[in-house]
């Protein structure tokens, strides 16, 4: 019924992948929210900046 509370690597790949499919190179900035959601025992939001690199 109950999933397993996200960890900060799950939610940085999903940041990357992110990231990759709008064409940025990196994620800075990036910030961490958890908490007790209404359907499981805890969440993590996470939020950054995708940046392009120069070339």
């Amino acid at each position: 019924m109950f999933h397993a509370d996200p960890t900060k690597e799950q939610a940085n790949a999903a940041l990357s992948e992110k990231a990759r499919a709008i064409g940025a190179d990196a994620v800075v900035n990036t910030r961490y929210k958890s908490g007790v959601g209404f359907t499981t025992w805890g969440y993590l939001d996470a939020n950054g900046t995708g940046v392009k690199l120069a070339d």
